[in-house]
């Protein structure tokens, strides 16, 4: 908090050497205005109610004064009211008081001359030789520019800015006199006598001209000058009198105060809005399923890069942690561009609304559009591509920044990354304008393994690994901030580890409403191998086929538990690709066309994502339309026949009930393979493996050999049920574990042996 300045010491001020205050410019710009503004003489009686130029400030003794005259009621008795006499002049005469605080603090003003003729004081037309003689000792002094009263780190400073921005002389002048207006108290107390709400960038011109010394244009404050369009100075609220509300600088006080007492450039000043991106933690390799990205994405910015190509930009879309922005750490590493992030808002700046973000752009482009190999990327651009958007009934959105936002879009010097989750509400015009549009899909089950195991490492299971691959709704980087937590638990137990990994990573994905983390049944079987699944398909064959054509339509059918499903999960993870499964109950709709409309939407989904489509019990779909009943079921096969053809990628459907399926559907498959019972061979090894997971040995398994053999019945499903029932049900032996294939063989036919109801 700065003292009052006495006009005395008004020559003392700014001398000290080794500190950093603006007295010595405060001061010289006080004087001007109290001489040449004509401030001095403008009292006011109504207080606030008249603000018409600047109030003269008024002492501690005289405020007493004026409120009796303002209230002459005031008091109980008339001795305790203050009377006004000519023993109350001499409180009045501080014009001529060479002590006179020019800049104390006061709450109260009268009209100068309503005062004169209440209490008798002589009538005084010009300004009191005193603060003359002041001004003109002070003005004598200065035989430099103006900017020599400031302290070199601040002109340092006030020229980098200018530099940056491309501000002229009387931009840099103004920018200087706000800063330390906003700081220094008795000329911001000074500063707020005027209505800046009814004066606006009118008003504020005439101040500088004043107290500069210098006619200063008003055009300098209009939106289209470069102060306003950086958004270095915001106009703020049209009923804020206050200069300091009415004009806001950019920046709090911590980082204005910066610019005010060390040496900052205008990139540390910005630092918190406009961050240099982190090292990215994902390589090309983990975006191998979006080929854009190497064969047309790098190559293009690499090349507008080194021609400095203006209006470059990149609209990158796709669900949420597909690592839409790691991927613009890892193109810009592979290019060896620097990367600055414009970051969320924060809450004051929620206030102002998302026209801040605008801002951050625009000024990060003028900050960097000189520097050499650099790219901007503005996460959830979503806030600034709708902001100002009208939602109508017809018509889609209309945006009120339309033509702003399309012109600083074609204009921007940096090559800028926008990344949204939804294309949804996106002006069409606006789209257009973009050189590439980048959609980021879920990663495939092999990439996101590949990736959950590079930020993991060895610290949990290859189970959990499985189990993280399996979501497609993690981000590498709340993974990566979940293996951190769980690596400092120090948790010595594997177990342990990925309880704790399950427990953080699942409380995530809840209160995103994004569901849980998949169990491991979702996935693979613990012990998957085609070698145990029977059938006179070629797996593996299939397998290598698709890879080479990309595309085929599959029937799997067969008792259940025979591995229909795992096989094509199997199918997804060797092909890179992602799976998209489908039961019954995810299709059927109780409305008329409902199930249609869902049909339709699951291959369309497939499509979008380049992914596998499963529909598991593909039997509720595909019945025989010979056996229908109803219209809708018959509609139902139709739509699906019609989606199975059109589809160009792989379609894999599952059935424990073949003989059900209608027989022109069953020619629209390009492959149908039985999965049958286990075979005597893969019922043993299967056996022994699990056996040697239990870690019961496979010591007398040879003996058990004929009871094996017997159990005809057996499928790969049954071994897993068992082993998982082991976890809360040890089993102590190999002649336990078959006892229970037998006992669940038993059941089996023991069904089979159960009469049909009806006739």
């Amino acid at each position: 908090m700065y003292r009052p300045l006495q006009m005395k010491k008004l020559t003392e001020c700014g001398k000290k050497s080794g500190t950093y205050d603006f007295e010595r410019a405060a001061v010289l710009w006080i004087a001007r205005l109290y001489v040449k503004g004509d401030v001095w003489p403008v009292l006011d009686l109504n207080g606030v109610d008249t603000r018409r130029a600047f109030d003269i400030a008024l002492r501690d003794e005289v405020k007493a004064l004026m409120w009796a005259l303002k209230n002459p009621d005031a008091g109980e008795t008339p001795e305790e009211r203050v009377r006004l006499g000519r023993e109350n002049a001499s409180s009045m005469n501080f014009m001529e008081m060479d002590s006179r605080d020019i800049c104390a603090n006061s709450s109260c003003g009268v009209w100068f001359r309503t005062v004169r003729k209440k209490i008798g004081l002589q009538e005084v037309e010009t300004c009191p030789e005193s603060f003359i003689r002041e001004l003109e000792a002070r003005e004598a002094e200065i035989h430099q520019e103006t900017e020599d009263l400031f302290p070199e780190h601040f002109r340092s400073n006030i020229r980098a800015f200018a530099e940056a921005f491309g501000l002229k002389q009387d931009e840099s002048d103004a920018l200087a006199f706000l800063l330390i207006a906003r700081f220094h108290e008795p000329l911001k107390e000074l500063l707020d006598y005027f209505d800046f709400a009814s004066g606006g960038a009118r008003l504020l011109s005439e101040v500088l001209s004043v107290a500069l010394g210098k006619e200063m244009n008003e055009k300098i404050f209009s939106p289209d000058g470069t102060l306003m369009s950086t958004g270095l100075l915001r106009l703020g609220k049209a009923s804020e009198e206050a200069l300091d509300d009415r004009f806001e600088l950019l920046g709090d006080d911590d980082q204005c105060g910066r610019v005010m007492n060390e040496r900052i450039s205008p990139e540390a000043f910005f630092s918190s809005r406009i961050s240099r991106a982190p090292k990215a933690t994902l390589a090309l390799d983990d975006y191998s399923h979006i080929p854009a990205v190497k064969n047309l994405l790098i190559p293009y910015l690499a090349k507008v890069l080194q021609t400095r190509k203006a209006g470059v930009n990149i609209l990158v879309y796709g669900p949420p942690g597909t690592g839409k922005t790691e991927l613009t750490r890892t193109v810009a590493e592979a290019i060896g561009a620097k990367l600055y992030e414009i970051g969320p808002l924060r809450n004051a700046e929620k206030e102002n609304g998302e026209r801040s973000r605008i801002t951050r752009w625009n000024i990060a482009e003028k900050l960097y559009r000189s520097s050499e190999k650099t790219l901007l990327v503005i996460d959830e651009s979503e806030d600034i591509i709708n902001e100002g958007a009208v939602f109508t009934l017809f018509g889609g959105p209309k945006r009120s920044n339309k033509a702003e936002l399309n012109k600083l879009v074609e204009i921007a010097p940096v090559p800028t990354f926008w990344l949204t989750n939804t294309l949804g509400g996106m002006d069409p015009a606006l789209i257009r304008r973009f050189d590439i549009v980048l959609e980021v899909p879920i990663p495939p089950e092999n990439v996101r393994r590949r990736i959950a195991g590079k930020v993991v490492g060895n610290l949990v299971s290859a189970e959990m690994i499985d189990r993280l691959a399996l979501s497609g709704k993690l981000s590498p980087a709340v993974i990566s901030r979940t293996a951190s937590v769980v690596a400092d638990l120090n948790l010595k137990d594997e177990k342990a580890r990925d309880e704790a990994c399950e427990t953080l990573l699942s409380a995530s994905l809840d209160a995103q409403s994004l569901g849980r983390l998949p169990g491991r049944a979702e996935g693979l079987p613990r012990f998957y191998d085609t070698e145990f699944v029977n059938t006179t398909a070629d797996l593996k064959g299939i397998c290598e086929g698709l890879k080479r054509c990309g595309a085929g339509r599959l029937c799997l059918y067969g008792p259940p538990g025979t591995g229909k499903t795992a096989y094509v999960r199997w199918l997804a993870r060797e092909l890179g690709v992602p799976l998209i499964a489908k039961r019954a109950s995810d299709l059927l709709n109780m409305f008329v066309g409902g199930t249609e409309a869902l049909i339709r939407e699951a291959f369309e989904e497939a499509k979008r994502a380049g992914a596998l489509l499963l529909i598991d019990e593909a039997d509720s779909f595909l019945r025989d339309r010979e056996l229908s009943q109803r219209s809708w079921e018959v509609t139902q096969v139709n739509e699906l026949l019609t989606q199975m053809e059109s589809f160009s990628g792989i379609f894999c459907a599952t059935t424990n009930l073949f003989e059900n399926i209608d027989r022109a559907a069953l020619r629209r498959f390009d492959l149908k393979a039985k999965f049958d019972f286990l075979r005597p061979d893969q019922r043993l090894g299967l056996l022994e493996r699990h056996l040697a997971a239990l870690g019961l040995g496979t010591e007398g398994v040879q003996g058990l050999q004929s009871r094996l053999a017997r159990l005809d019945c057996i499928t790969p499903g049954d071994f897993a049920a068992i082993e998982r029932g082991s976890a809360f049900s040890p089993i102590q032996s190999a002649e336990e574990f078959l006892r229970r294939l037998e006992d669940d063989a038993a059941l089996k036919k023991e069904g089979r042996k159960k009469p049909r109801i009806g006739f």
